[in-house]
Protein backbone atom coordinates (compact mmCIF):
# COMPACT_ATOMS: atom_id res chain seq x y z
CA UNK A 1 0.00 0.00 0.00
CA UNK A 2 1.65 3.41 -0.81
CA UNK A 3 2.00 6.42 1.39
CA UNK A 4 -0.76 8.41 -0.54
CA UNK A 5 -3.22 5.52 0.14
CA UNK A 6 -2.24 5.35 3.75
CA UNK A 7 -2.95 8.91 4.97
CA UNK A 8 -6.04 8.48 2.82
CA UNK A 9 -7.41 5.25 4.60
CA UNK A 10 -9.40 5.64 7.84
CA UNK A 11 -8.35 3.51 10.76
CA UNK A 12 -9.06 2.48 14.28
CA UNK A 13 -7.58 0.78 16.72
CA UNK A 14 -10.21 -0.52 19.03
CA UNK A 15 -15.25 -5.63 42.22
CA UNK A 16 -17.35 -5.84 44.78
CA UNK A 17 -20.53 -6.57 42.38
CA UNK A 18 -23.61 -5.73 45.13
CA UNK A 19 -26.39 -7.80 44.45
CA UNK A 20 -28.64 -8.68 46.84
CA UNK A 21 -27.63 -12.11 48.11
CA UNK A 22 -23.90 -10.84 48.39
CA UNK A 23 -21.57 -8.67 48.09
CA UNK A 24 -19.14 -9.04 45.21
CA UNK A 25 -17.28 -6.32 42.72
CA UNK A 26 -16.16 -5.82 39.16
CA UNK A 27 -15.66 -3.38 37.51
CA UNK A 28 -13.81 -2.78 33.99
CA UNK A 29 -13.60 -0.66 30.71
CA UNK A 30 -12.18 -1.63 27.00
CA UNK A 31 -9.72 -2.43 25.48
CA UNK A 32 -11.05 -3.38 21.77
CA UNK A 33 -12.73 -0.78 19.13
CA UNK A 34 -15.00 -0.95 16.36
CA UNK A 35 -15.02 2.13 13.68
CA UNK A 36 -18.09 3.62 12.86
CA UNK A 37 -19.80 3.78 8.75
CA UNK A 38 -19.91 5.92 6.36
CA UNK A 39 -16.53 8.43 7.25
CA UNK A 40 -15.50 10.68 4.99
CA UNK A 41 -11.44 10.54 4.57
CA UNK A 42 -9.83 12.53 7.25
CA UNK A 43 -8.33 15.82 7.21
CA UNK A 44 -4.03 15.12 8.02
CA UNK A 45 -3.79 16.61 10.64
CA UNK A 46 -0.17 15.75 12.25
CA UNK A 47 -0.62 17.45 15.47
CA UNK A 48 -3.83 15.43 16.50
CA UNK A 49 -1.81 12.49 15.82
CA UNK A 50 0.79 13.95 17.93
CA UNK A 51 -1.81 14.57 20.73
CA UNK A 52 -2.78 11.27 20.71
CA UNK A 53 0.84 9.48 20.61
CA UNK A 54 1.37 11.89 23.63
CA UNK A 55 -2.06 11.02 25.23
CA UNK A 56 -0.73 7.35 25.30
CA UNK A 57 2.80 7.48 26.18
CA UNK A 58 1.54 10.09 29.71
CA UNK A 59 -1.06 7.19 30.00
CA UNK A 60 1.83 4.30 29.94
CA UNK A 61 3.86 6.07 32.23
CA UNK A 62 1.12 6.59 34.55
CA UNK A 63 0.49 10.11 34.31
CA UNK A 64 -3.06 9.88 33.69
CA UNK A 65 -3.83 13.99 34.00
CA UNK A 66 -1.41 14.58 31.46
CA UNK A 67 -3.18 11.91 29.38
CA UNK A 68 -6.06 13.66 29.73
CA UNK A 69 -4.75 17.26 28.52
CA UNK A 70 -3.50 15.59 25.53
CA UNK A 71 -6.47 13.65 24.59
CA UNK A 72 -8.55 16.90 24.77
CA UNK A 73 -6.33 18.80 22.80
CA UNK A 74 -6.57 16.14 20.39
CA UNK A 75 -10.24 15.92 20.25
CA UNK A 76 -9.72 20.04 19.80
CA UNK A 77 -7.33 19.39 16.93
CA UNK A 78 -10.25 17.03 15.59
CA UNK A 79 -13.08 19.37 15.83
CA UNK A 80 -11.03 22.26 14.28
CA UNK A 81 -10.13 19.57 10.98
CA UNK A 82 -13.61 18.03 11.01
CA UNK A 83 -11.99 14.64 11.19
CA UNK A 84 -14.82 12.35 12.52
CA UNK A 85 -11.83 9.18 12.56
CA UNK A 86 -10.11 11.54 15.18
CA UNK A 87 -12.84 12.75 17.14
CA UNK A 88 -13.74 8.68 17.49
CA UNK A 89 -10.13 8.49 18.67
CA UNK A 90 -9.54 11.20 21.32
CA UNK A 91 -13.25 10.57 22.74
CA UNK A 92 -12.58 7.07 23.25
CA UNK A 93 -9.15 7.59 24.63
CA UNK A 94 -10.73 10.23 27.66
CA UNK A 95 -13.46 8.35 28.28
CA UNK A 96 -11.39 5.25 29.27
CA UNK A 97 -8.76 7.47 30.89
CA UNK A 98 -11.34 8.52 32.82
CA UNK A 99 -12.69 4.79 33.61
CA UNK A 100 -9.36 3.86 34.68
CA UNK A 101 -9.56 6.87 37.53
CA UNK A 102 -13.44 5.37 38.58
CA UNK A 103 -15.01 8.16 37.52
CA UNK A 104 -17.66 6.76 35.45
CA UNK A 105 -20.02 10.01 35.07
CA UNK A 106 -17.42 11.88 33.29
CA UNK A 107 -16.25 9.07 30.80
CA UNK A 108 -20.47 9.03 30.25
CA UNK A 109 -20.20 12.49 29.26
CA UNK A 110 -16.97 12.18 27.33
CA UNK A 111 -19.11 9.16 25.26
CA UNK A 112 -21.99 11.25 25.06
CA UNK A 113 -20.12 14.89 23.65
CA UNK A 114 -18.26 12.35 21.46
CA UNK A 115 -21.63 11.21 20.02
CA UNK A 116 -23.51 14.44 19.24
CA UNK A 117 -20.22 15.62 17.69
CA UNK A 118 -20.18 12.63 15.73
CA UNK A 119 -23.75 12.93 14.74
CA UNK A 120 -24.11 16.40 13.25
CA UNK A 121 -20.83 15.30 11.11
CA UNK A 122 -23.52 12.46 9.24
CA UNK A 123 -20.95 9.66 11.14
CA UNK A 124 -22.68 6.53 13.23
CA UNK A 125 -21.40 5.77 17.18
CA UNK A 126 -18.30 3.97 16.88
CA UNK A 127 -19.35 0.35 18.54
CA UNK A 128 -16.18 1.08 21.08
CA UNK A 129 -17.92 3.66 22.44
CA UNK A 130 -20.96 2.07 23.35
CA UNK A 131 -18.75 -0.51 24.98
CA UNK A 132 -17.09 2.15 26.74
CA UNK A 133 -21.02 3.66 27.48
CA UNK A 134 -21.95 0.10 29.05
CA UNK A 135 -18.13 -0.18 30.95
CA UNK A 136 -19.15 3.26 32.90
CA UNK A 137 -23.14 2.49 33.22
CA UNK A 138 -21.69 -1.09 35.25
CA UNK A 139 -19.41 0.98 36.96
CA UNK A 140 -21.82 3.60 37.92
CA UNK A 141 -24.43 0.53 39.40
CA UNK A 142 -26.54 1.33 36.19
CA UNK A 143 -26.68 -3.04 35.53
CA UNK A 144 -29.53 -2.88 33.92
CA UNK A 145 -29.04 -0.59 30.90
CA UNK A 146 -25.58 -1.82 31.09
CA UNK A 147 -26.82 -4.91 30.29
CA UNK A 148 -29.27 -3.52 27.62
CA UNK A 149 -25.68 -2.19 25.89
CA UNK A 150 -23.45 -4.77 26.40
CA UNK A 151 -25.88 -7.60 25.33
CA UNK A 152 -27.00 -6.00 21.84
CA UNK A 153 -23.32 -5.43 20.72
CA UNK A 154 -22.20 -7.21 17.54
CA UNK A 155 -20.18 -10.15 18.06
CA UNK A 156 -17.66 -9.07 15.50
CA UNK A 157 -14.88 -9.08 15.08
CA UNK A 158 -14.46 -12.05 17.60
CA UNK A 159 -12.27 -10.33 20.50
CA UNK A 160 -14.79 -7.35 20.74
CA UNK A 161 -17.96 -9.65 20.50
CA UNK A 162 -16.00 -11.23 23.53
CA UNK A 163 -15.56 -8.64 25.95
CA UNK A 164 -19.02 -7.33 25.16
CA UNK A 165 -20.74 -10.67 26.34
CA UNK A 166 -17.94 -10.74 29.74
CA UNK A 167 -19.75 -6.82 30.26
CA UNK A 168 -23.20 -8.70 29.50
CA UNK A 169 -22.51 -11.08 32.08
CA UNK A 170 -21.18 -9.35 34.88
CA UNK A 171 -24.33 -7.05 34.56
CA UNK A 172 -26.49 -9.72 34.83
CA UNK A 173 -24.52 -11.57 37.74
CA UNK A 174 -25.22 -8.11 39.42
CA UNK A 175 -29.10 -8.43 38.63
CA UNK A 176 -29.13 -11.94 40.04
CA UNK A 177 -30.02 -13.05 36.47
CA UNK A 178 -28.28 -16.78 36.66
CA UNK A 179 -29.60 -17.90 33.00
CA UNK A 180 -28.55 -15.12 31.35
CA UNK A 181 -25.02 -14.61 32.84
CA UNK A 182 -24.66 -18.84 32.32
CA UNK A 183 -25.08 -18.12 28.55
CA UNK A 184 -22.76 -15.55 28.53
CA UNK A 185 -20.37 -17.68 30.24
CA UNK A 186 -21.29 -20.16 27.76
CA UNK A 187 -20.03 -18.05 25.06
CA UNK A 188 -16.64 -17.41 26.61
CA UNK A 189 -16.12 -20.90 27.20
CA UNK A 190 -16.58 -22.36 23.65
CA UNK A 191 -14.54 -18.92 21.98
CA UNK A 192 -11.76 -20.63 23.82
CA UNK A 193 -9.87 -17.84 23.25
CA UNK A 194 -6.16 -18.03 23.84
CA UNK A 195 -5.93 -13.94 24.88
CA UNK A 196 -4.85 -13.45 28.05
CA UNK A 197 -7.12 -10.69 28.94
CA UNK A 198 -10.18 -12.47 27.10
CA UNK A 199 -9.18 -15.58 29.50
CA UNK A 200 -9.08 -13.32 32.56
CA UNK A 201 -12.67 -12.11 31.26
CA UNK A 202 -13.66 -15.62 31.11
CA UNK A 203 -12.19 -16.86 34.93
CA UNK A 204 -13.58 -13.42 36.49
CA UNK A 205 -16.87 -14.02 35.02
CA UNK A 206 -17.05 -17.39 36.05
CA UNK A 207 -15.90 -16.67 40.22
CA UNK A 208 -19.00 -13.99 40.29
CA UNK A 209 -21.27 -16.27 38.52
CA UNK A 210 -20.21 -19.32 41.37
CA UNK A 211 -20.05 -16.91 44.00
CA UNK A 212 -23.42 -16.00 43.42
CA UNK A 213 -24.76 -18.86 42.79
CA UNK A 214 -22.88 -20.46 46.22
CA UNK A 215 -20.24 -22.63 44.60
CA UNK A 216 -17.91 -21.71 46.44
CA UNK A 217 -15.17 -23.88 45.58
CA UNK A 218 -15.62 -23.08 41.51
CA UNK A 219 -15.27 -19.69 42.55
CA UNK A 220 -12.23 -19.63 44.37
CA UNK A 221 -10.70 -21.46 41.53
CA UNK A 222 -11.83 -19.38 39.23
CA UNK A 223 -10.79 -16.14 40.94
CA UNK A 224 -7.32 -17.25 41.49
CA UNK A 225 -6.95 -17.93 37.95
CA UNK A 226 -8.09 -15.06 37.28
CA UNK A 227 -5.93 -13.64 39.84
CA UNK A 228 -2.85 -15.03 37.95
CA UNK A 229 -4.05 -13.96 34.47
CA UNK A 230 -4.17 -10.68 35.30
CA UNK A 231 -0.82 -10.72 36.86
CA UNK A 232 0.44 -11.60 33.97
CA UNK A 233 -1.21 -8.60 31.65
CA UNK A 234 -0.05 -6.27 34.62
CA UNK A 235 -4.20 -5.74 35.06
CA UNK A 236 -3.23 -5.05 39.23
CA UNK A 237 -6.35 -3.46 39.73
CA UNK A 238 -8.99 -6.90 38.76
CA UNK A 239 -6.34 -8.76 40.35
CA UNK A 240 -6.85 -7.02 43.49
CA UNK A 241 -11.41 -7.32 42.55
CA UNK A 242 -10.42 -11.17 42.14
CA UNK A 243 -8.41 -11.55 45.18
CA UNK A 244 -11.49 -10.04 46.91
CA UNK A 245 -13.66 -12.56 45.39
CA UNK A 246 -11.09 -15.63 45.99
CA UNK A 247 -11.06 -14.14 49.50
CA UNK A 248 -14.72 -14.43 50.03
CA UNK A 249 -15.11 -17.58 48.23
CA UNK A 250 -12.26 -19.16 50.80
CA UNK A 251 -14.06 -17.70 53.97
CA UNK A 252 -17.48 -19.49 53.01
CA UNK A 253 -15.30 -22.80 52.75
CA UNK A 254 -14.17 -21.92 56.26
CA UNK A 255 -10.56 -21.15 54.79
CA UNK A 256 -9.93 -18.64 57.60
CA UNK A 257 -6.41 -19.26 57.17
CA UNK A 258 -5.91 -18.57 52.99
CA UNK A 259 -8.99 -15.85 52.82
CA UNK A 260 -6.71 -13.87 55.34
CA UNK A 261 -3.30 -14.61 53.17
CA UNK A 262 -5.74 -13.30 50.26
CA UNK A 263 -6.58 -10.00 51.78
CA UNK A 264 -3.47 -9.11 52.72
CA UNK A 265 -2.04 -9.55 49.41
CA UNK A 266 -4.82 -7.49 48.03
CA UNK A 267 -4.01 -4.46 50.72
CA UNK A 268 0.29 -4.86 49.91
CA UNK A 269 -0.92 -4.54 46.18
CA UNK A 270 -3.38 -1.40 46.58
CA UNK A 271 -0.88 0.08 49.13
CA UNK A 272 2.22 -0.22 46.89
CA UNK A 273 0.38 1.06 43.92
CA UNK A 274 -0.62 4.16 46.14
CA UNK A 275 3.16 4.73 47.55
CA UNK A 276 4.28 4.58 43.82
CA UNK A 277 1.27 7.21 42.40
CA UNK A 278 2.52 9.68 40.21
CA UNK A 279 1.10 13.10 41.78
CA UNK A 280 -0.80 15.24 39.84
CA UNK A 281 0.08 18.52 38.15
CA UNK A 282 -3.32 19.42 37.58
CA UNK A 283 -5.74 20.37 40.31
CA UNK A 284 -8.69 18.72 38.64
CA UNK A 285 -7.04 15.37 38.57
CA UNK A 286 -9.12 12.73 39.54
CA UNK A 287 -6.43 10.02 40.26
CA UNK A 288 -7.25 9.01 43.53
CA UNK A 289 -9.82 6.08 42.24
CA UNK A 290 -9.57 2.78 41.53
CA UNK A 291 -8.16 1.57 38.78
CA UNK A 292 -10.40 -0.39 36.01
CA UNK A 293 -10.04 -3.63 33.95
CA UNK A 294 -8.76 -3.83 30.52
CA UNK A 295 -8.52 -0.01 30.94
CA UNK A 296 -6.10 0.87 27.61
CA UNK A 297 -6.64 3.84 25.19
CA UNK A 298 -5.46 3.03 21.75
CA UNK A 299 -3.70 4.89 18.97
CA UNK A 300 -5.44 5.85 15.96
Amino acid sequence: MTRQRLNRATRCRHSTLHRSRMWMALSGAVLLSACGRGAAPPVADQKMQQSLDAGRSAYDLGYRAQALSAYRMAYQRALLSNDQAGLGSAGYNLAVVHLRDHQWQAALDAVSMTEKDLAIRGFGTPARLALVQAAALYQGKNYAQAARIACHLPSSPVAFGLRAQYFCGVSHVALGHDTQAQQSLTVLDHAGARDLRLRADRAALRAQLRLAQRLYAESLSAAQEAVTLNRLTGNHAAMRQMLDIAAISAEKLGRSDLAQALTRQRQQSLEAENAARIPSIEPDDPSAGTALSHSEPTRR
